[in-house]
């Protein structure tokens, strides 16, 4: 996140907007473009959270999104990259990971606790 310190002017009778960062405020500059691509980023994110929430796997919850922020939102090149890492990557920091979720078969847990070891070798 970045701050900065910006003055905001209307003049109502020439319908204009002046909009001037402060001399004491950090060089720091986005187009409307790139500010207006970063608003879609959270929007996205924040349909995969809505969709993780729901315990989908990341295929499903990739191709929600892509089809109801193309037809719905008009986001299509936003969610263009989206990819399944990044839905699982967000679905495991809100359920816990896999490990959290074997807790009921200790067998099973240890056994595959003892293959991630090996693998991570």
């Amino acid at each position: 996140m970045y701050s900065a310190k910006i003055k905001v002017q209307r003049y109502f009778f020439e319908q204009k907007v002046l909009i001037e960062q402060f001399k004491d405020s950090s060089d720091h500059s986005h187009t409307l473009e790139e500010s207006e691509k970063l608003k879609h980023l959270q929007v996205v994110c924040d349909l995969v959270i809505q969709e993780a929430i729901k315990n989908y796997w990341p295929p499903e919850i990739v191709n929600a999104i892509k089809e109801y922020a193309t037809e719905k939102l008009d986001l299509k090149e936003s969610v263009k990259e989206l990819r399944w890492k990044e839905a699982t990557n967000i679905k495991y920091k809100i359920h816990g990971s896999l490990d959290a979720h074997l807790v009921s078969n200790s067998k099973q847990k240890l056994d595959i606790q003892e293959a991630i070891s090996f693998l991570e070798k």
